[in-house]
């Protein structure tokens, strides 16, 4: 009889904020929740806890939110205090039944947990926040693993990282994050340390709370739609002309900012050298490509807020917000135009983010060398938001992705529709009004390892409650 170890993966929870009121017409939404589906996940982990078979159930990455914040004045993409994390962290917990189910999986005797880092919750890194989480659990934090500064989760011929390693917007400088516990350590407040040589978070954890997070009271929609640079970004530069400059100078803290260290080496013009780099698209071409014709000056005007001093940079960004802000009050006509552009490029076929059987060049290359060099049998990573399933061309390897719990935007097949059919949605989107287009996706992968490290099954499934658990990929949990 073989044996299995048994791993379910889920990531990409992003819990945090308040749930959204009902929006008036016209009126801004309150309340920056983005996943509905608290008691379905508690569910879920509770039929993992029923389940005698012995599960290993990891938490990859974007687990806890801390970047959700209902105060969009805050503009905090780090919060430096682990006194200020592990509030945030009680408060995600006190209506959040999912934590009183991790507590019974763990105190089980039967089944483990693992929590990876991601993008939104850097914070879990610190010691204080760890045992605040496993004290939530009321559990010993030795009775939990994390898995910090970067590495991945490896089992058996199986490999798990949360895969924003290889997202430019996303990559987190975890030598910095390491230095900030050093210093924690030692009782040296982060104030005390000049900025430079202090961990600076992630340039998409700057868009989210120095403009998205801004925005979305009016367009809730910005923050349901993944991955950013395919979606999110050409949407807000159509909606909000403004905003430009602010995305150009948050796209270029890791370059010309001097403010932290790039993930690629770079020669003297700032492009990677490193021909066997993972995820090869070039940030500054990418850049120039949303940008188009006002590359060049926006170029320059970032580049002499950022000299200036951070201070100068973050006025001239709020600045910048506050007149894009303005600018959206009456934006019919502009929305309309970029949700055609968007969906015609879904229809078109030049977007892969929907199809589970293809993924973003970037993470499947990177997928694909992880999977040769190191002889895995599966590689598994989330952040994209996307559920997949597929054989990676060269290693052969099996890849997928776990997609997320969050409320998810579905768009495709709107290019198709007569502009007179689409003036009532683009005013559903102005209004906020986003039920009709939401989805739940509750993915996730399930992994049997045979004692000897060969991976014998591994799928991503849709969960649709207790009953019907083994829902195919990208199978809607139906709203209430």
């Amino acid at each position: 009889m073989i044996v299995h170890n048994r791993i379910v993966v889920i990531s990409d929870l992003h819990l945090g904020g308040t749930e959204p009121a009902p929006a008036r017409v016209m009126g801004e939404a309150k309340g920056s929740r983005i996943n509905s589906s608290y008691a379905e996940l508690a569910e879920f982990v509770d039929w993992i806890t029923a389940d005698p078979r012995p599960t290993e159930l990891v938490l990859n990455g974007d687990i806890v939110d801390f970047l959700l914040d209902d105060d969009v004045s805050a503009g905090i993409s780090f919060i430096e205090s682990p006194t200020e994390a592990c509030a945030r962290l009680r408060r995600i917990a006190s209506d959040c039944p999912v934590f009183d189910a991790w507590g019974r999986l763990v105190r089980s005797g039967v089944h483990c947990l693992t929590l990876l880092i991601g993008n939104h919750d850097v914070e879990l890194s610190f010691p204080a926040v760890r045992a605040c989480f496993a004290q939530l659990l009321g559990v010993s934090v030795h009775r939990i693993q994390f898995v910090i500064d970067g590495e991945a989760l490896v089992r058996g011929k199986v490999l798990i990282e949360h895969g924003n390693r290889y997202d430019p917007w996303n990559w987190v400088d975890h030598d910095g994050l390491r230095h900030e516990r050093a210093l924690q350590s030692r009782g040296i407040s982060a104030s005390t340390i000049a900025k430079k040589a202090r961990f600076i978070a992630p340039r998409g954890s700057h868009l989210v709370t120095e403009i998205m997070n801004k925005l979305k009271g009016r367009y809730r929609f910005i923050d349901l739609l993944k991955p950013e640079t395919e979606a999110t970004i050409p949407l807000l530069l159509k909606i909000a002309p403004a905003l430009q400059l602010g995305i150009h100078a948050i796209y270029g803290i890791p370059l010309w900012g001097g403010r932290c260290v790039d993930f690629f080496k770079q020669d003297e013009n700032m492009q990677p050298t490193d021909d066997r780099r993972i995820g090869s698209q070039s940030s500054v071409t990418e850049l120039e490509q949303l940008m188009g014709e006002n590359y060049s000056e926006l170029h320059w005007q970032a580049n002499l807020a950022l000299q200036i001093d951070v201070g100068g940079f973050d006025d001239l960004l709020t600045k910048h917000v506050v007149r894009a802000v303005n600018q959206c009050a009456n934006v019919w006509d502009d929305l309309k135009n970029a949700l055609v552009a968007w969906t015609l490029k879904k229809a078109n076929g030049r977007d892969s983010t929907i199809d589970p059987k293809t993924e973003l060049n970037s993470y499947l290359t990177a997928a694909d060398f992880l999977a040769c060099e190191g002889k895995f049998e599966v590689v598994v990573f989330g952040h994209t938001h996307q559920p997949k399933a597929l054989t990676l061309p060269n290693s052969k390897a099996k890849y997928l992705n776990t997609g997320t719990w969050v409320d998810t935007m579905r768009l495709d097949g709107l290019a198709t529709i007569s502009r007179a059919a689409l003036k009532p949605i683009c005013k559903d989107f102005a209004r906020n009004h986003l039920q009709p287009y939401l989805r739940r996706y509750l993915s996730y992968a399930e992994i049997l390892v045979t004692t000897d490290g060969t991976t014998d099954e591994a799928d991503v499934y849709s969960f649709c409650g207790k009953a019907n658990p083994h829902e195919p990929i990208l199978s809607a949990y139906p709203w209430p």
